[in-house]
């Protein structure tokens, strides 16, 4: 098959055929990485296919951690690199990977990341004030049962007592999403959408609420919408998938490596409520704006660089 056999595609075939290889892409390295991962730690399926019954055996969460990382990849970064391959002859510049902004606008792009904490969490306190109406409740007392279920999964991934079961949870949880996440949504799904609704604003929108809602977790579908939002113009304006990715990447990491050392009763909550009402919600309002003036100075930097 010829490199770039859908260049003259319509952006709804592109989309379309991007929504195929991912579905087909998870299934495939999803079926690959159970059974690969049943003769590794050397499980029974049976066990294997109620692991999550069993999160305090180390084995089962290594074969967890194991499945979560191989069909991520798969599902994310490998089916965005065969829609690349397959919408454009040249894939590092179809994603935005062929340069990178500079020094100083990646220095910026942490201090975005680090100032938007505050902001988030009143997100996600405004989330979770969030009802749906009363024929919904028994949709709503399941999305809160599953948010439940996860939380307790991912504490029994983040309940590690080695710097190099931090590292791999930082690899897992913070460089593999951040990466593959961006190639697929910010990386095509925006791109294809501005491509084809001819409305800049209104693709980055939708492109960050499918972000949102792709998660699955209904508490927290506002900070996600929201930072999916920010993600979304720092790719527009910088021209550069790596300013997306990096931020992605500090985002998970920080949660990471923050919930290591709380669950180890290192640290206390302080971090997850500063911003909150009760909790000096100014810092909330002092953290919006830090991010608006931090995205402004980086558009005029992309401006300038441009002209």
């Amino acid at each position: 098959m010829k490199r770039g056999f859908l260049k003259e595609a319509s952006a709804g075939t592109m989309l379309l055929y991007t929504l195929l290889i991912v579905i087909a892409s998870w299934m495939v390295f999803q079926f690959i990485s159970l059974f690969a991962g049943i003769w590794i730690f050397d499980l029974e399926i049976e066990t294997a296919l109620s692991s999550i019954d069993h999160l305090d055996d180390p084995k089962i969460m290594a074969y967890l951690k194991f499945v979560q990382s191989i069909a991520s990849i798969g599902m994310f970064i490998v089916a965005s690199w065969i829609v690349s391959w397959s919408v454009s002859t040249d894939s590092l510049k179809f994603l935005g990977l062929n340069f990178s902004p500079g020094y100083y606008i990646s220095v910026l792009v942490i201090f975005l990341t680090l100032f938007t904490l505050p902001m988030n969490n009143y997100f996600t306190f405004l989330n979770n004030q969030l009802e749906l109406p009363p024929a919904l409740s028994g949709l709503q007392e399941y999305f809160v049962e599953k948010e439940a279920q996860m939380e307790n999964v991912m504490n029994s991934f983040l309940s590690v007592k080695t710097s190099w079961g931090l590292l791999l949870n930082v690899i897992i949880i913070g460089l593999i999403p951040a990466i593959g996440e961006e190639f697929l949504f910010r990386g095509i799904i925006q791109k294809l959408l501005i491509k084809g609704l001819k409305r800049v604003h209104i693709s980055i929108i939708l492109t960050a609420f499918v972000f949102a809602l792709f998660h699955f977790q209904f508490l927290s579908i506002l900070p996600r919408f929201v930072l999916g939002m920010i993600l979304g113009y720092l790719y527009l304006w910088t021209g550069s998938l790596w300013m997306p990715v990096l931020m992605h990447f500090i985002n998970n990491s920080l949660a990471v490596v923050y919930y290591h050392f709380y669950l180890d009763g290192k640290t206390g909550d302080t971090l997850e409520v500063v911003g909150t009402p009760g909790n000096d919600m100014v810092y909330a309002l002092l953290s919006f704006v830090i991010v608006t003036v931090i995205l402004f100075v980086i558009r005029r930097i992309t401006l300038e660089n441009a002209s």
